[in-house]
């Protein structure tokens, strides 16, 4: 992420808390992008790990999908997120599903590359030794700089920003800042800020939240459809949470476009890069849509 993708970011709105609790998915893909980086950067502040940071943060937001209805003020949203990812990366690290990447022997290494054909071996071992290099860093962070260094360098190196995304204040992000440079020399931390900025989650990780809600989906869906069976009108019952296994994540999806798009599009373009931006906004949204129909669909096939 680049600092000038940073100043752009536009904020939490209370509108869109709103409406996707009312069951607007656009709203929620435009919550998902405005708070991406602030999700993971706790995440990854507990975990340490960048892959498992990202499963975690994709599981508090489908968390937060489901319970967002019963959030009683929209402008608790963002402290109510950090607090369920916080819960989710803490339980996920007492649990024993932890797959302690770190702990991988170098031939393991290798052989992961060399079943995944999309980068070379050399390229995946020096992501993989960058991957763990950041983690000892912020392994040897204080426990209360973590989630500030993080954010700090993913937000284009912004106290304000931080303090706003975190709600502290601005003199507390910068003491922590100053913690953790007291902690870590200098050349290891700014090393450390250019793997935070090469980790930070991209739209591939907006694109999993929403085949996140969409898995989810159908099984609530069949839960729905079999209680109103026994009420009467399973059909329409089943029609009717077919057609919202669809919807959502289409909806999900495509707000997640359009509000990537519209961030690029404030940047001033030429004529030649706007009619170019405007032929791949529009196969981005059939591709989008082409993916939020099949997806659920693929799960009605299924016996």
């Amino acid at each position: 992420m680049s600092s000038l993708a940073s100043a752009v970011r536009a904020p939490v709105k209370e509108t869109d808390v709103l409406a996707a609790a009312s069951g607007d998915a656009h709203a929620f893909g435009r919550l998902v992008e405005a708070s991406k980086s602030t999700v993971c950067s706790i995440s990854l502040a507990i975990v340490r790990n960048v892959g498992e940071s990202e499963d975690v943060a994709q599981e508090a937001y489908l968390e937060a999908w489901k319970g967002l209805a019963r959030l009683k003020n929209p402008a608790s949203f963002l402290p109510w997120l950090r607090q369920l990812t916080r819960h989710r990366a803490r339980n996920f690290l007492r649990s024993q599903r932890r797959r302690r990447r770190r702990d991988l022997s170098v031939e393991e290494e290798i052989l992961e590359s060399v079943v995944d054909p999309s980068p070379s071996v050399a390229e995946a071992l020096e992501t993989r030794e960058a991957d763990h290099r950041l983690a000892r860093v912020l392994d040897e962070l204080p426990d209360e700089a973590r989630e500030v260094i993080t954010l700090f360098y993913r937000e284009g190196q912004s106290t304000r920003q931080v303090s706003e995304l975190l709600g502290l204040s601005e003199a507390a992000v910068r003491q922590r800042l100053t913690r953790a440079r007291r902690a870590i020399r200098e050349e290891l931390l700014e090393k450390a800020g250019e793997d935070l900025v090469r980790t930070a989650p991209s739209p591939v990780f907006s694109a999993g939240v929403a085949a996140a809600v969409s898995a989810a989906l159908p099984a609530a869906s069949a839960l729905g459809a079999s209680a109103s069976a026994k009420v009467g009108g399973s059909l329409a019952a089943k029609a009717g949470a077919l057609l919202a296994s669809i919807l959502v994540p289409t909806g999900l999806l495509v707000g997640i476009n359009e509000f990537n798009f519209r961030r690029i599009a404030a940047g001033s373009l030429d004529e030649e890069e706007a009619e170019g931006f405007r032929r791949l906004r529009w196969t981005s949204l059939v591709f989008f849509v082409l993916i939020g129909v099949t997806f659920p669909l693929s799960f009605q096939l299924v016996p």
